[in-house]
């Protein structure tokens, strides 16, 4: 007799051709992780990005032949392939750096001025090569793209702790390389991908070991020298004797034959209660800031029969500096971050491995620099903001490469990934640009369209809409123009008044562009307004204010 709990031979056949089948995937799907993995670790063991801060690339030698103090950018110009006419679609840091890191656009990751947050379902470049083996870590020197904003997913380490060590909102370039330097170590021997963030061609525009520009004596003896405009924190402690003393802060700048009557060190002090109880004169005003030009003077008392101590803590500033100094100053900056780029590439060639290094050198946007009275980026749609730096070089990558058509920093994604055998994510619209230098050709963009926006008050403030070779700007503060960048690359013929009066001679192209400028405007301000982006707490209200983003 059949017992009830014997299992049918069929059904013993099926299970076991189930399991057999399900090995069989298991180890294929395995096998092909590994294959993929193994490929990409072979032709690839590191890959570096260096993002640049605020750098317009006219003040580098791959775009200028003129630079003569950029010769490591010049020498991976060489080696590898140049985007000639790279592009950001919104001259502001944080966006400009999500963009980048994820291959989307600012408006469609919501992402759309410092201070907004990356949203977490959102895969970053860091993420996708951590899934396919790599280590990760970034070493970031502003503190607009702190952690506290979400750029840190996919990274194991991500250094931005650089705030309370230097009283300042930002780390010069070899902060940057010192701090990755234990980390690039470590994994010498593994796969890795690191980011590196250089911020020194950027407001405050002042090159580390600048001469001093404010003098604190403490009744007539120098107690120190600083460079105010460098907007470091000063802390000073002093013992104050029994009676009366005397604080005098003093301008150490030389005057400019072109300085404006409002171009002056400019004092703010912190803390101000903390002095009030030693004041001779307890009217003394301690609020806004003070112009350092002739000096500005405390008068203290201490009444007790007691030695008192006492903290000073100051910033400063300079206002209304002029275009000879920024230039001075900004082509100074450039200069370091170029040498910390060289002792960088020195550095990692010393772990080994330079023939699997890919690099990937990339500037979030540009600058102003008075070049059509604009100093700053953020709300404005010029090209000295809009253009970018983009340079690669790795194995497989043509070197002496130099790429005309125009390409968008989304663009830098999918390319890397390309050149990686990884597959993109869904929702990147960035375009991979690696056919520039194989038979597959370039991917052209009949139109885009970038922004420029206030951080202060959450508008749009210009948008710029591209059909190559023509350009149409609405700005605020009448800058709106078009411009035939092929003929004009520095925009300095408007086209819009010839083409207001002759209407006839409109290309439709610009026509075109005409039609859908005020609707993309209109577009943006509804995406800013919904965005998602924090509340601006103090902390947030003073790193902006800091880094210029903000009034004073």
């Amino acid at each position: 007799m059949q017992s009830r709990n014997k299992v049918p031979r069929s059904l013993k056949l099926l299970i076991v051709a189930t399991l057999f089948l399900a090995l069989v995937l298991g180890l294929l799907l395995g096998y092909r992780q590994e294959l993929r993995a193994a490929w990409t670790r072979s032709r690839y063991q590191r890959i570096v990005l260096v993002t640049f801060d605020t750098l317009n690339i006219d003040f580098t030698s791959p775009y200028n032949p003129a630079v003569e103090y950029t010769p490591h950018l010049d020498r991976f110009a060489t080696e590898g392939v140049v985007f000639e006419k790279a592009y950001t679609t919104v001259p502001i840091t944080l966006p400009s750096h999500a963009s980048l890191l994820t291959g989307r656009t600012p408006a469609d990751l919501g992402v759309m001025l410092n201070g907004d947050t990356l949203q977490d379902e959102v895969d970053t470049l860091a993420e996708l090569l951590q899934r396919a083996g790599y280590r990760t870590a970034a070493f970031t020197s502003l503190g607009v793209v702190k952690k506290r904003f979400n750029l840190d997913q996919g990274f194991d380490h991500y250094e931005d702790k650089f705030y309370l060590e230097n009283k300042r909102w930002y780390r010069t370039a070899d902060e940057v390389l010192e701090a990755a330097k234990p980390w690039l170590r470590a994994t010498q021997t593994q796969p890795s991908f690191v980011w590196l963030h250089f911020s020194d061609p950027h407001e405050p525009y002042v090159a580390k070991g600048a001469p001093p520009d404010t003098r604190l004596t403490w009744n007539g003896e120098t107690v120190g020298e600083w460079s105010l405009r460098s907007k470091e924190r000063q802390t000073v402690r002093l013992r104050m004797a029994p009676g009366h003393h005397r604080l005098t802060w003093t301008s150490l700048r030389t005057r400019r034959p072109e300085d404006k009557h409002t171009t002056h060190v400019r004092l703010r002090l912190r803390d101000v209660e903390s002095l009030r109880p030693w004041l001779a004169d307890p009217e003394t005003d301690l609020e806004g800031e003070k112009e350092l030009s002739q000096g500005y003077t405390l008068e203290l008392e201490n009444d007790s029969a007691l030695e008192a101590k006492l903290a000073l803590r100051f910033v400063g500033r300079i206002e209304s500096p002029t275009a000879s100094e920024v230039w001075e100053q900004y082509a100074l900056e450039v200069e370091y971050a170029d040498r910390y780029l060289g002792e960088l590439r020195r550095f990692i060639d010393s772990l080994g491995s330079q023939e699997d290094t890919l690099w990937i050198l990339v500037s979030d946007h540009g600058e102003g620099l008075y070049r059509k009275q604009i100093l700053g980026h953020a709300a404005f749609v010029q090209e000295d903001q809009l253009r970018i730096l983009w340079l690669m070089v790795g194995r497989g990558i043509k070197p002496g490469t130099r790429v005309e058509i125009p390409v968008l920093i989304q663009d830098v994604l999918p390319t890397t990934l390309e050149l990686l055998g990884l597959e993109r994510p869904k929702g990147v619209t960035g375009h991979a640009q690696d056919g520039c230098w194989r038979r597959a050709g370039c991917i052209e963009r009949e139109e885009w369209w970038a922004f420029g926006a206030s951080v202060q008050t959450g508008a749009i403030t210009g948008v710029a809409g591209f059909r190559p070779p023509w350009k149409l700007i609405w700005q605020e503060h009448r800058r709106s123009g078009c411009y035939n960048l092929d003929q004009d690359p520095r925009e300095e013929v408007n086209l819009g008044k010839p083409f207001t009066r002759d209407p006839a001679r409109i290309p439709p192209e610009v026509e075109s562009l005409n039609r859908s400028i005020w609707a993309q405007r209109d577009r943006l301000q509804e995406l800013l307004v919904k965005r998602s982006g924090a509340e601006m707490d103090p902390e947030r209200l003073e790193l902006l204010r800091s880094l210029g983003y903000l009034g004073n």
